[in-house]
């Protein structure tokens, strides 16, 4: 995981900066749970709970197989499991999330697919975290 616990790297148009990131690359396959403080990058595929205190972004090739508890959270690949974001969930054009997500702000991209519940935390609260 990345050290830096109190600020998350970002560029120029908001999106996650990748260059110091834990990255799960195309082709690995990560048996078991993820937790720690940082920005993850999923190219491959997880298959457990992801729950970190950083950004976590979910590559057009990577794939999650389990809940995801994040302070931000970005899909442009598939996800089979409930999504907690503390602040923002991102689901990009070619993304895809089966299972039911809470979060305080969700951007839906054209051509997403989304199957499963929607549950907005008011601003200020924090998201109750199941796993």
């Amino acid at each position: 995981m990345s050290s830096s616990q109190n600020s998350l790297a970002h560029t120029a148009d908001g999106k996650p900066d990748h260059a110091s990131d834990t990255v799960i690359a195309k082709g690995i396959t990560v048996l078991g749970d993820l937790r720690g403080a940082g920005n993850v990058l999923v190219e491959g595929t997880v298959i457990g709970g992801i729950r970190l205190d950083g950004t976590v972004t979910v590559a057009r090739s990577g794939a999650v197989r389990g809940p995801i508890a994040a302070d931000v959270v970005y899909v442009s690949g598939c996800v089979v499991g409930d999504i907690t974001a503390k602040t923002s969930l991102h689901l990009e054009m070619t993304g895809s999330i089966t299972g039911d997500v809470t979060m305080r702000s969700f951007t839906i991209s054209d051509g997403s697919y989304f199957n499963g519940q929607s549950h907005m935390t008011e601003s200020g609260a924090e998201p109750v975290i199941l796993y």
